[in-house]
Formats: structure tokens, C-alpha cells, sequence
């Protein structure tokens, strides 16, 4: 395995930091991942071996520790778990894999990837040059190549639509999605003690048994007068954000009526609440407080509005933001009352995106193309800092790949929120609201902050499936389903057939 370290997904080019310093443990730590992934497959169902795999992978392996691919996506913690549930779909759930709306669902997808990845590509082939005062060249970033179509297609295929093609297919039924729900607590009852630790002693634990450090977050773990832990993901904000919807999730299944096998949910939601405050992010903590009345008081249909309404805001963000009537001076003064430090960090992030956004709309329907070309030179040298992930979508792949992947994230909540009122049952609507709650805050996240998990695409498409199989009654939920047989001589009950 190389150990190197590179940039995520949605802003991955030709740049690389460091190599680190990775002990054998950050390479044992895969091996005891796969083995553990076979068992977890052999022995759970199967919508509780996805959530097992995926989020102990996301959770707990080492970060920038990985297969370095040239031109492809790298196989490291964001790629491996995701490669090793479609392995197993194809060894141990192939009716699933190959069910025929499946199949056209990720084909037609891909399709749409492919031809926006080729605009990407024959509107790039030109190579820019930046010069410091007018003197020699400083910088050159070459035009992209045919390589290169294929090698965005499958960075989209693997990062945003296989997570959504799981998700479509292990989490179909109201069992699939109470036994998600129930891992996604308990792996944030688990990361509750290392939290403590590391707001106790400083983000060490990465260090202490990887032998070091995640690149370039330590700096920014003190906040608020105390360290924000960071434990084995790549910054404290994705932690934070984590333990958010973990929190959340714990409110839904306790007014689902669902029990949890390790504790009372009544004991499980203050902790994560409580451990989600010592996680330090001011944009985590609103997040819950916002969603929590509604999520204990008001009705799953009222839920589902709010969802609707957190995507709508995502959807018409990237608009206002363009047409410069997002009121930014007003937020960056309000939240100046509460901390200077997160009025300057606002103002920071408006500030880049404004010099993005005009970078741009340079070329607006398919993008720059990544490997820095979105990005603002002066005197030759990358003055940018992108950190939202809809304006490092919009620079790379324009407007239209911008809209391809917000319809993958939103698209299943206004759907299921129209078809609402066609579930049945106090419980289903419960956890669906839940689902679309729990989506509709990660994807709100994705304005201010990177996408730094595959989780929200997964998440997307458990709700499609879910809106597929949840109101219309007509056509059958699983794929085994148990059907009546007439009654033969010296034969009575039931016999499985396939799903057609």
C-alpha cells in the first residue's frame, strides 16, 4: 500500500501532501477489516452487514492510508468499504444485483456521468498558464485528455453512485432500515468514550495507534476554548456532524417504539446529545436543535416538510449565492455576536466562494475540470480555498454536474414527501421521516463544508428504495417474498419464490 496522503474526492487533481508516517497497525487495521467484513456478511442480515461494514470502515480505519491509483480513484477508507459490499452483492446477493430496475437505474445513471465527463473534457483541452507580474510561466495546469473521461466516470461511479446503488438495494423494507438505524446509534455509542478521550487529551488517538497524525487538521482541533476530537476521520467536523445524526437517529427510534440491544434509548439519546455539544461544531449542534423539537413533537408527515424544506434551501443556495441576494454581510454580523472566531471563518468561506463563483461562470455548463483549474491564481500563485462541496462541483463539472449530483442527494425526499401519505403504519412513518431528517442534514452540511463520507449518497438511496417499496402496495418489497400454495394432497403451507 502506498502511503500517501491526497485531497478527497471532490476536489482530487494532481496534488498531494505528505507521506506519512504510517506504523504496521494503519496496514493490519485493513487486514482485520476484511476478515471482519466476511464474517459480518455471513452472520447479519444483510441491511445490517451494509451499515456494519461501511460505517466501522468509515469510523475507524486509518486515513491517507491506501492503494494510490494513477488516474483513478485511490483504494483507501472511502473506496475499499464500498468495493467490498458490491463484492459481496455479486458473490452472496446476485438476485439483488442483477434485478432488472437495478440494472437500468445505475446504467442510465452512469450514461449521464459519462457524457457530462466528456463536456467536462472537450471544453478543457486548453492549458492554463499563470505568470507572476507578467514575467515567466509560474504555473501551468495541462488540459485534459480522453484519459481522462474515463478516469471521472469512475471516480463519480465509485464515489457517489455505487454508495447510492447500495443503499437502493439493501435498504428496501421498514426491517432494512430499523436494523440501519439501530448499527448507525451504536456505532455513535461507540465513538462516545473515544470523543471523551480526545476532548480530555487532544486528537491523539489517530497518532497513538496509526503513528500519526490526519495531514493537515491537528491546527484546527482547538475551539472554543477546548480540542475538537477528531478520533479517525479526516477533520473534528465530520465527527461532529456524525454524532449529530447519530443523535437524531436515537430520537427517531425511540418514538418509533424500536429498543436498542446495548441500552434503553431513553439513556442513549442525552449521551449522544451530550457528546455531540463536546464535539465542538456550532454548525452540528444547530443542526440537532433545530430538527430535534420536530423530530420528538410534531407529526412524520410535518417532518418530512422540514426535510423538504432543508433541500430546497440546498437546491436555491448555489442560485442566490450566483446573484449575489444571499444575505452573507447579515449572517457574518449575527454570528459575530456569538464568536469572532466563527464570524471570521464565515466571512473566510463567503469570501472564497465569491472568487470561485466567478471563476466559474467562466465556463458554466460543464466546469474547469478539476486538478486545480478551478481554482484562483494571482501572481502565479492559488489564492482559492474551496470548502463548500457545491462550489468545488461547480468549479470542476458546472452547472449541470452540479444539478446531476443535488438531484441524486434531494430527488428521494420531495418524492417521498409527496408519497407520504401512502405509508402505513405510525412506525414506518416514524423512521422514514427519520431517514429524510437524518439525509436532509447531511446534505444541508454540504454547503458550508466538503463532502468528507460517502454516508449521504447511501442514505439517498435508501430513501428512493424506500419510496418504491413502501407505497405501492402492488408490486412486491423483498426480493423472497412468501406467497400461499394451494393446497396439495398430504401438502399444507407455503413455499418461497423469487422476486420477478
Amino acid at each position: 500500500m502506498a502511503r500517501r496522503a491526497w485531497c478527497p474526492p471532490a476536489d482530487r487533481g494532481s496534488e498531494r501532501v505528505a507521506v506519512v508516517n504510517a506504523n504496521v497497525f494503519a496496514y493490519a487495521a485493513y487486514g482485520l477489516y476484511f476478515a471482519g467484513s466476511a464474517f459480518v456478511f455471513v452472520r447479519m442480515r444483510p441491511a445490517q452487514a451494509v451499515a456494519v461494514v461501511f460505517l466501522s470502515g468509515t469510523l475507524f480505519l486509518p486515513e491517507s492510508v491506501g492503494i494510490d491509483l494513477e488516474g483513478l480513484p485511490p483504494l483507501d477508507k472511502r473506496t475499499i468499504p464500498i468495493m467490498l459490499i458490491v463484492a459481496a452483492c455479486l458473490l452472496r446477493y446476485r438476485r439483488r444485483f442483477t434485478a432488472a430496475p437495478a440494472l437500468r437505474t445505475i446504467t442510465i445513471i452512469t450514461v449521464v456521468l459519462l457524457m457530462l465527463a466528456a463536456g467536462t473534457v472537450m471544453t478543457n483541452g486548453d492549458t492554463l498558464v499563470y505568470t507572476a507580474y507578467g514575467l515567466r510561466p509560474t504555473t501551468q495546469l495541462p488540459g485534459l485528455s480522453l484519459h481522462d473521461v474515463i478516469a471521472m466516470t469512475a471516480d463519480d461511479v465509485i464515489e457517489y453512485l455505487l454508495p447510492f446503488f447500495i443503499g437502493m438495494l439493501f435498504i428496501r423494507t421498514i426491517k432494512d432500515l430499523q436494523d440501519f438505524l439501530v448499527v448507525l446509534v451504536i456505532m455513535g455509542l461507540i465513538y462516545v468514550p473515544l470523543l471523551i478521550v480526545e476532548v480530555a487529551m487532544s486528537p491523539q488517538l489517530h497518532k497513538w495507534i496509526y503513528g500519526f497524525h490526519q495531514p493537515g487538521s491537528f491546527r484546527q482541533s482547538y475551539r472554543l476554548g477546548g480540542y475538537r476530537p477528531m478520533v479517525f476521520m479526516s477533520h473534528g467536523l465530520p465527527v461532529a456532524l456524525f454524532m449529530c445524526c447519530t443523535a437524531m437517529a436515537a430520537l427517531g427510534l425511540g418514538r418509533a417504539g424500536v429498543k436498542l440491544p446495548v441500552m434503553p434509548t431513553a439513556f442513549a439519546r442525552p449521551i449522544l446529545a451530550i457528546t455531540l455539544i463536546a464535539a465542538k461544531s456550532t454548525a452540528a449542534i444547530i443542526y440537532y436543535l433545530a430538527t430535534a423539537p420536530f423530530m420528538l413533537l410534531a407529526r412524520p408527515s410535518t417532518q418530512m416538510r422540514v426535510a423538504m424544506a432543508m433541500a430546497v434551501l440546498v437546491l436555491i443556495y448555489p442560485v442566490m449565492r450566483a446573484a449575489d441576494i444571499f444575505p452573507t454581510e447579515a449572517l457574518v454580523a449575527i454570528s459575530t455576536g456569538f464568536s469572532e472566531t466563527q464570524a471570521r471563518s464565515l466571512s473566510y468561506r463567503f469570501k472564497n466562494e465569491t472568487m470561485l463563483l466567478g471563476k466559474a461562470v467562466q465556463r458554466p455548463l460543464f466546469g474547469w475540470g478539476g486538478f486545480r483549474r478551478q481554482r484562483v491564481f494571482k501572481y502565479g500563485k492559488d489564492k482559492s480555498t474551496p470548502d463548500g462541496f457545491w462550489i468545488i462541483i461547480l468549479g470542476k463539472r458546472g452547472v449541470l454536474g452540479l444539478a446531476a449530483n443535488l438531484a441524486l442527494l434531494t430527488l428521494p425526499i420531495f418524492i417521498m414527501a409527496h408519497r407520504m401519505r401512502r405509508v402505513s403504519g405510525r412506525k414506518e412513518r416514524v423512521l422514514v421521516a427519520t431517514l429524510a431528517l437524518v439525509l436532509a442534514v447531511y446534505v444541508l452540511d454540504l454547503l458550508p463544508n466538503g463532502l468528507f463520507t460517502n454516508l449521504p449518497f447511501l442514505l439517498s438511496g435508501s430513501l428512493f428504495a424506500l419510496c418504491r417499496s413502501l407505497t405501492r402496495r402492488a408490486e412486491p418489497v423483498a426480493w423472497l417474498i412468501s406467497v400461499p400454495e394451494p393446497d396439495l394432497p398430504g401438502t399444507v403451507g407455503h413455499r418461497r419464490v423469487p422476486y420477478q
